[in-house]
């Protein structure tokens, strides 16, 4: 079976769909394929921003996707700017060479989820390292990852299946049990949810 490996550029995803369902876009990807790793990168601005997406970032991991926030850089102009790409980039390589050492399993397929051309130095030595490189985008698709690609996935094509925000996934319930109701109570001045199981068959 074909292994494929994800590499998300997230603040071009986010540009792309603003509430983006991650679970949508990871069955699209891999097309039935073996999922072998999911790598998500994010830039962040500050503390504050890094705590309003941990809810994004524990949902992605449930979805087995390994998040690296990656802290914005201010310059010498004190504009602030994006170094995801440089992150992802480095990744690539690192998986590259762990592999070919026998530290992680073989990669058959590289995706990429961008269209920026300052990957393309990095996917170009995948390729050559032997993997199929594939391109996922909905915007700006530069020439040079159009050219280097052995496929293009146009995200557009699932706008309204990629735009919907996926549920968090339920945890499984022990088997035997169905939960029936959530019992709320009121401790020192905090309210606490207690799920309450009866035993039987879920429905």
């Amino acid at each position: 079976m074909e292994r494929v490996g994800i590499f998300v550029d997230g603040d071009y995803l986010y540009r792309a769909f603003p509430r983006v369902n991650a679970a949508g876009l990871k069955e699209i990807l891999l097309a039935g394929r073996v999922f072998a790793f999911g790598l998500w990168f994010q830039a962040y601005a500050d503390q504050d921003d890094l705590n309003r997406k941990q809810g994004f970032f524990r949902f992605l991991q449930g979805l087995g996707f390994t998040v690296h926030p990656v802290p914005l850089k201010t310059n010498a102009e004190g504009k602030r700017k994006s170094r995801v790409d440089a992150f992802l980039a480095a990744e690539v390589s690192r998986r590259l060479l762990a592999e070919e050492l026998g530290n992680d399993l073989r990669t058959d397929t590289f995706i990429l989820v961008s269209g920026d051309s300052d990957y393309e130095p990095v996917l170009r030595l995948a390729k050559e390292r032997g993997r199929r490189i594939e391109v996922a985008h909905k915007q700006g698709l530069s020439a040079e990852l159009r050219a280097l690609a052995d496929h293009t996935i146009d995200l557009s094509a699932y706008e309204e299946e990629l735009s919907r925000e996926a549920a968090e996934p339920k945890t499984a319930l022990p088997e035997g049990l169905v939960e029936s109701v959530t019992l709320r109570i009121s401790v020192a001045g905090k309210v606490l949810e207690i799920p309450l199981y009866l035993k039987g068959r879920a429905p």
